[in-house]
């Protein structure tokens, strides 16, 4: 199998070089589920499926309410030079990761390439 490769952006967030803006400027978007999310890059291809393994990039934050990035760095993929890979849907993760990259509800599919904020 292949790994799908996709930047995750949040808090479990993008990495500051791929932050093209200030976090207090995106709009995230509220889903039922309360998971925020905002695309900053739409990626390009196929989209994951359960079962399929995927590899991310992303940044563990503080937040301050619903603002990401205003408490602090916790944790960067990118700083560690190690991303992060699991298979989608199968339970090792939080919810909110796998909904952020399969996408469910209001909440469309990542696709690669794509960089997504996600307020968990």
């Amino acid at each position: 199998r292949t790994a799908l490769r996709l930047p995750i952006a949040a808090a479990v967030s993008a990495a500051a070089a791929l932050r093209p803006s200030p976090a207090a400027a995106i709009d995230l978007t509220l889903d039922v589920s309360g998971l925020r999310w905002a695309d900053i890059r739409q990626g390009v291809g196929g989209v994951p499926r359960d079962g399929e393994r995927v590899t991310v990039d992303y940044m563990m934050t503080r937040n301050i309410g619903v603002t990401p990035m205003a408490g602090g760095k916790i944790y960067s993929t990118k700083d560690s030079q190690q991303p992060f890979s699991w298979v989608l849907g199968d339970g090792s993760v939080i919810e909110g990761l796998d909904m952020a990259v399969l996408g469910r509800g209001g909440i469309p599919p990542m696709k690669p390439g794509g960089i997504r904020r996600v307020l968990i």
